[in-house]
């Protein structure tokens, strides 16, 4: 089903410098209203976006794969409603608008002549300028307005929003299947293997995987390696120190120091010990495919500072694939310890990623308890498909109940961070408290042809999902949402998870349904 968009431009006759832009239900807009400086960002790599912080409210005219805290954001270019800047907004609690398909944009250059583009949707104001925005869901508006920096409108600086407080248990120092731990080891190896493991319990049963096996690494390794090296604890206590690395308007220099810790951790000087490299290649060598070779393995972030429910810290960290085999043959043990060393200490360094650093700034942590456990799963890597899912009906304020269900063809493109011109497809599927009536509305088809790296100028009509696989789907969720909604004693609250999938085939090359991560979806008032 196609819904068309209108946008309309209405004009303020006394001041040009107040624009209000209207679009249709399918463009993302979160509630709000800020001050900040406006920087108008056409590349992911320029310095002005490494510049960005939490006065700035960046004009988007791409869609930036990550993103630091910010006061608020507009987009140029279409937003997915479960993009990580759509969580990013909500949990902030920060404005955001996409202006995608206004009538001002029609015929703009975004590559060549962003802010020509910007300013025939906001004449009067310009890139640098100290802006009021306000952007309000019900009617999808948005306001930007030339302020001075006393405006009333605009309180001062706030860094802080929250203080959440981090546990770890770091004598634990076994590393275990997930069939062995639950939920409540989430203080010994993070909330994202702790959550994975009752993902296995719950879903999986005799007569079908739908959580793929793994195992978690606890954070006592990741401990470990800190006090095993001595220049690397050296250099987070002199990060940790720095006034200016702490300063949240200090963003370039932050993020110079930050790198260049990672850069330590990854180096030859930085060394993991020997016996966990062992242990790991051990244990990854029980995972055979058909033909008796190793298989591919996930190495995923699991901190004590992710997937909380007051904190959900989506998109801070960095996954990293081990890869056993080379051209159909099994890597020698050496090179198979070598690459263990490598997912491992990209997944550890990525607590110091400038993004997680900020994030936790906003919520008050203290980055100094902050460890990384690490989740292993086989990978996925000739998937199908990929998606993501909120046990919620996100779409439509009043509706019936339902699942959202946005997907992606292919292993190229992501739903969570996509690339100009991508978009997904999308899914609202409503359901009956007992779910015994599924009404499956589809709102709009992926841009990605069945190659899976073509992107069209128009929506494919070929869907990515079957209605067998929407209807698997809900079920499976259904399912995962009643098991977690009981775990952690939220019946009778408002409570749905944001889910992962792929699609991938199993052993026997049928295409199946495989669940990746699970974490409680944040919900707010609008």
């Amino acid at each position: 089903m196609k819904i068309l968009i209108y946008l309309v431009i209405t004009f303020f006759t006394v001041q040009a410098t107040s624009v209000e832009i209207t679009g249709g239900r399918r463009n993302h807009f979160n509630n709000g209203e800020k001050c900040g400086n406006l920087s108008i960002v056409h590349d992911e790599h320029s310095e002005k976006f490494k510049a960005l912080n939490i006065a700035s409210i960046p004009v988007f005219t791409f869609f930036p794969a990550e993103l630091s805290t910010v006061a608020g954001v507009v987009t140029l270019v279409k937003q997915p409603r479960i993009s990580h800047i759509a969580i990013k907004a909500k949990d902030w609690n920060i404005p955001n608008a996409d202006i995608s398909g206004a009538s001002c944009l029609e015929g703009a250059d975004l590559e060549n002549n962003p802010n020509g583009a910007f300013l025939e949707c906001f004449p009067g104001i310009s890139d640098g300028d100290h802006v009021y925005m306000k952007a309000q869901r019900d009617g999808r508006v948005l306001n930007l307005e030339k302020v001075e920096k006393g405006d009333p409108r605009c309180p001062e600086l706030v860094t802080s929003i929250a203080k959440v407080e981090v546990t770890a248990n770091l004598d634990f120092n076994t590393i275990v299947d997930h069939s062995e731990i639950g939920w409540k080891d989430f203080d010994k190896v993070g909330s994202k293997a702790a959550n994975y493991a009752e993902l296995v319990k719950a879903m999986n049963d005799e007569g079908r995987e739908v959580v793929r096996p793994g195992f978690a690494i606890p954070f006592y390794y990741y401990n470990q390696f800190i006090e095993e090296n001595p220049i690397v604890k050296g250099a987070i206590a002199r990060i940790l120190a720095d006034e200016r690395v702490n300063d949240p308007l200090e963003s370039v220099y932050r993020g110079e120091q930050l790198s260049i810790l990672k850069l330590l951790i990854m180096s030859d000087h930085a060394k993991v010990n020997g016996e966990l490299v062992d242990k790991l290649l051990e244990k990854a060598e029980t995972f055979k495919d058909a033909e008796g070779l190793s298989r591919r393995l996930k190495f995923r972030s699991s901190t004590n500072a992710e997937d909380l429910p007051n904190f959900s810290g989506a998109g801070l960290y960095t996954s990293k694939s081990y890869k056993p085999t080379k051209g159909g043959e099994e890597r020698s043990d050496k090179k198979k310890k070598e690459r263990i060393v490598k997912a491992l200490k990209t997944v550890w360094a990525s607590i110091w990623n400038k993004r997680a650093f900020d994030e936790r700034a906003l919520y008050g942590i203290d980055h100094s308890e902050v460890y990384m456990g690490v989740q292993v799963n086989l990978a996925f890597p000739d998937e199908l498909a990929s998606g993501v899912i909120v046990t919620k009906n996100i779409v439509e304020q009043d509706g019936a109940e339902g699942i959202y269900i946005e997907a992606q063809r292919g292993d190229e493109y992501s739903v969570e961070n996509p690339e100009p011109g991508v978009i997904p497809e999308r899914n609202l599927v409503e359901t009956q408290a007992d779910s015994s009536l599924i009404v499956i509305k589809r709102l709009g088809n992926s841009t990605v042809d069945i190659d899976g790296k073509t992107i069209l100028e128009k929506e494919s009509p070929i869907m990515v999902l079957s209605e067998d696989d929407i209807a698997d789907l809900t079920d499976l969720s259904i399912k995962a949402e009643s098991y977690f909604e009981n775990l952690l004693g939220e019946e009778g609250k408002e409570f749905a998870l944001d889910i992962e999938f792929k699609v991938d085939r199993d052993l026997e090359g049928n295409r199946t349904i495989y669940f990746k991560q699970a974490r409680p979806y944040i919900i707010q008032e609008q």
